[in-house]
C-alpha cells in the first residue's frame, strides 16, 4: 500500500511511514494518521489510540476503518474514554 501511495502521490513533502501504533509514544508528530481493521490486534486498545491522537499535529487527522458496523460498537466504550483522555484534535 505505502509503494502504491508513493506512486500516485510523487510530492517530495510527503512522508509516508509504516510504525507499530502501540509505540507511537513519544515519536514525532504526524498530519494523518490511518488504520485498518487492527484495533483487534491492540493489546491495550485505549493507550493505543491515545498514543495516536497525541502522536498528531494541530489540525491533523487520525483515521481508522472497520470492517463492519457490529465492531464499532465493540470498539465504542475504548474510542470514548480515549477521547475524553487525550488531546483536542480526534
Amino acid at each position: 500500500m505505502i509503494a502504491w501511495a508513493k506512486d500516485k502521490l510523487p510530492d517530495e513533502n510527503i512522508d509516508f511511514v509504516v510504525a507499530d501504533a502501540e509505540e507511537l509514544e513519544g515519536a514525532e508528530k504526524y498530519d494523518l494518521i490511518t488504520a485498518n481493521a487492527v484495533f483487534h490486534w491492540f493489546g491495550d486498545l485505549e493507550k493505543t489510540i491515545c498514543q495516536c491522537r497525541n502522536g498528531l499535529r494541530k489540525m491533523a487527522n487520525c483515521h481508522f476503518h472497520f470492517l463492519a458496523r457490529k465492531l464499532f460498537v465493540n470498539y465504542s466504550k475504548p474510542l470514548v474514554s480515549a477521547s475524553k483522555r487525550s488531546a483536542s484534535h480526534f
